[in-house]
């Protein structure tokens, strides 16, 4: 479906809900995490996507496996 407002409503969640960055650490409180799926279902690149919308460093080259991990330990 297009032309529906979904990413209109998408844009207005993660505004209202928006990034806390804490002054005394380096920790952020992200509550809405937007970012663009890839155009094809890959789990691998999905999982780059996410790392790198948080900007945490990762090898390219690594598994999904790892990747799922890394991202599933950053965002806790």
């Amino acid at each position: 479906m297009t032309n529906n407002g979904k990413t209109m409503i998408v844009h207005r969640f993660e505004e209202l809900h928006p990034t806390q960055q804490d002054p005394k650490s380096e920790c952020a409180t992200v509550p809405v995490l937007l970012i663009q799926a890839p155009p094809v279902p890959d789990e691998n690149r999905l999982y780059s996507r996410v790392l790198s919308a948080i900007s945490f460093p990762y090898k390219p080259t690594e598994s999904a496996a790892k990747k799922q991990d890394q991202v599933l330990n950053v965002l806790r």
